[in-house]
């Protein structure tokens, strides 16, 4: 198993990122205190309980302390449907050499006990590997099969509020000034403006107003360079109190995203 399919090495990572690359919308001590429960390394081995074993009730984790349960998830811009089945190159090609990796090892527990990190080249254009129409529809589809799961976690933990972490791999994409550039080649430079995916009206409709409590959407893999190779800081976490509304989101057109990954 890859480093990013266990659930425990993405709350770690969750947890090395600082304070100050994180963004609550909206702002407010409460949802503050409630990511502090989760983002405390020490609160967090002291009060949650891991049940993201196959064998054990869902979600991931919980908390009998802070009534709280949490379920992990992984997006990405790779993934889409095609003749009715859903296929991620990306994914395939991480199998595809973890399995190369898995029969040069000596035995399963000695594979088990590795951490490998597997960064696949699909070999596709940009605008195949990374695109935003995929993104979207990938997100929106996973949020939406873990909500039909809240009833089910409900009564695993009753009472307990529900918490979804978000780990997005996607990279960054950005909307150029000419509406006429669809696709750029490696180096290409352009102006245009940086997609601001937290307001993305999009993507909030998948769990703004919903059964959800709070939405916690970690993107650590959104790099921008300027012209002048400054880099635009993003946030790195962003904590949503679903029950509230985000203001001045904003309302993209799918076609004119553009990634700013080669």
């Amino acid at each position: 198993m890859t480093f990013y399919e266990k659930e425990k090495n993405l709350i770690e990572m969750l947890q090395d990122v600082p304070y100050y690359n994180t963004v609550l919308l909206p702002r407010g001590i409460k949802t503050r205190i409630l990511y502090s429960k989760i983002h405390n390394k020490l609160k967090w081995k002291r009060h949650w309980i891991d049940s993201s074993a196959k064998n054990a009730l869902p979600p991931d984790f919980y908390s009998d302390k802070y009534k709280l349960m949490l379920e992990v998830m992984r997006v990405d811009d790779h993934g889409f449907k095609k003749n009715g089945k859903y296929r991620n190159p990306s994914y395939e090609r991480e199998r595809e050499l973890e399995n190369r990796i898995r029969d040069m090892t000596e035995d399963e527990e000695t594979f088990n006990s590795l951490e490998i990190f597997i960064v696949p080249k699909t070999g596709l254009p940009t605008y195949e590997d990374h695109n935003y129409k995929y993104y979207l529809k990938n997100f929106r589809r996973t949020i939406e099969k873990h909500k039909n799961k809240i009833a089910k976690y409900k009564e695993n933990h009753p009472g307990y509020k529900i918490i979804f972490y978000v780990f997005d791999e996607s990279s960054a994409y950005f909307v150029p000034a000419d509406e006429k550039i669809k696709i750029l080649k490696s180096g290409e430079k352009a102006l245009g403006f940086v997609h601001q995916y937290y307001k993305d009206k999009a993507f909030l409709q998948a769990f703004l107003n919903s059964d959800i409590d709070y939405l916690i959407w970690h993107t650590p893999f959104k790099l921008v360079q300027t012209m002048g190779n400054i880099s635009i800081n993003m946030p790195k976490i962003c904590v949503y109190d679903c029950k509230k509304a985000v203001k001045k989101t904003i309302d993209y057109n799918p076609e004119a995203m553009v990634s700013v990954e080669e």
